[in-house]
């Protein structure tokens, strides 16, 4: 039983001894939520790309994951009578585009980092660095009118003390958190834009949460 139990946590920090957090060069916070009159609300339209440097970054958005966020974010503003996805078109088309990217260290390098640890037991410390950028560019009947970029950084170290820090801050957890905050930033730009253009003579609202 004694030899199980010691089995299972050498496991676990095995698993969980990489502390993973976000260098918080975006600010992750929600979008701020508009009342809007319904007569100055416009449909818009949006799709999503997104490219990855490796196919192994666990937890790493996907396309789906993006949408959702960003349908979620751009009705949380309020401004849009409706909101939909797929290719913008049509002469009174208001569209935007985002794209994602997921560059940093390269497998090569990772693997030569995994060996180390591997070696030496998590008793040396070793690290890597993964970066996510993301664009969004709103165009109107097809010619592009703002854009906007936000970019963030992932950084793992691999160490054995850091394993009960990597139990909550791990691949997960921080994906989560850093999708969430890049989305919701690029959307917050993307509202402010689109207020500053077109609702300066409408009854806006903020609605504060308490």
């Amino acid at each position: 039983m004694l030899s199980k139990i010691i089995l299972a946590v050498l496991a676990l920090l095995s698993v969980s001894g990489c502390a993973i957090w976000d260098a918080g060069y975006t600010e992750n916070k929600p979008v701020r939520r508009y009342s809007v009159p319904s007569v100055d609300k416009v449909p818009i339209t949006y799709n999503v790309s997104m490219k990855s440097e490796r196919d192994d970054v666990i937890a790493l958005p996907d396309i789906e994951s993006l949408r959702k966020n960003i349908e979620r974010a751009l009705k949380e503003t309020g401004m849009f009578s409706e909101i939909h996805y797929g290719a913008k078109g049509g002469a009174d088309s208001y569209h935007i585009e985002f794209s994602f990217h997921q560059g940093g260290t390269s497998i090569e390098d990772s693997m030569a980092a995994g060996i180390v640890a591997g070696y030496t037991l998590l008793l040396l410390p070793v690290w890597e660095v993964v970066t996510f950028d993301g664009t969004a560019v709103l165009s109107l009947q097809g010619k592009p009118i703002y854009s906007t970029a936000k970019a963030e950084e992932m950084r793992c170290v691999i160490w054995l003390p850091l394993a009960p820090v990597g139990i909550f801050m791990n691949s997960w957890s921080v994906w989560h958190y850093l999708e969430k905050g890049s989305v919701n930033a690029l959307c917050e730009a993307i509202a402010q834009e689109h207020k500053k253009r077109f609702l300066k003579d409408s009854n806006v609202v903020e609605v504060i949460e308490k």
